[in-house]
């Protein structure tokens, strides 16, 4: 789980990078409408990535220890894989404890990728639609 995370930071640090690119090479304040864009995904950036390095990579790696504390030795091994993998589509926990959800962490984790991020990329994608349509 932490390497699918260092992933999904690395794809906003990119992200981050090319529009910071493009507002610093840019009229900020211009007519279009990309500019709007720009600046959520910057504030988008601003706000996920201290989060992501700070506080949910961090709690994953606790979550990580704790777990190769209790197995002691990693058994990598393709009978292993092979029942890991059998186990992950057929095994199912129902939980309402915050606990087995992250915590404070999940919590915020879910809001941002369940809510902000569909937002988000819904925005964008109509901002560039309507650019596109009035071309």
């Amino acid at each position: 789980m932490w390497y699918e995370e260092f992933n999904w930071a690395l794809m906003f640090v990119l992200n981050t990078a090319v529009n910071l690119s493009f507002f610093l090479s840019g009229d900020v304040f211009g007519s279009d409408p990309r500019w709007s864009c720009v600046w959520l995904s910057l504030v988008f950036g601003a706000i996920f990535l201290p989060w992501q390095i700070g506080g949910h990579l961090p709690y994953i790696m606790s979550v990580e220890r704790r777990e190769r504390h209790k197995h002691e030795k990693v058994d990598l091994s393709f009978k292993q894989i092979k029942k890991g993998c059998w186990r992950s589509l057929t095994f199912r926990k129902p939980s309402t404890s915050s606990k087995d959800w992250g915590e404070a962490i999940g919590a915020f984790w879910m809001f941002g990728y369940w809510i902000l991020e569909p937002v988000w990329v819904t925005f964008i994608a109509s901002t560039y639609s309507q650019y596109l349509s009035n071309k």
